[in-house]
């Protein structure tokens, strides 16, 4: 009987080990993608200045069609 408990032992050791490993990697890789940090500011930001340069109602010059980018200086001179 001693030697049936020693042999299933060294079939299910292995076997265990594999599944902590498995189980840990698993819970690591998904602490690592729930703990990202975003950066609101940065992308307020950058949606903010888009929708000042590439908008035909805000600054964004207009002649037949709308170029992105590129500011129209009569719409700033309405500004001031």
């Amino acid at each position: 009987m001693a030697e049936e408990i020693t042999e299933s032992w060294i079939v299910w050791i292995p076997t265990i080990i594999a599944f902590f490993v498995v189980i840990s990697l698993v819970v690591v890789i998904i602490s690592i993608g729930a703990n990202r940090n975003v950066d609101i500011d940065k992308i307020q930001q950058s949606i903010l200045r888009q929708r000042f340069l590439y908008n035909e109602d805000c600054l964004a010059y207009r002649q037949d069609r709308v170029y992105s980018g590129i500011i129209d200086l009569v719409k700033i001179a309405r500004l001031f």
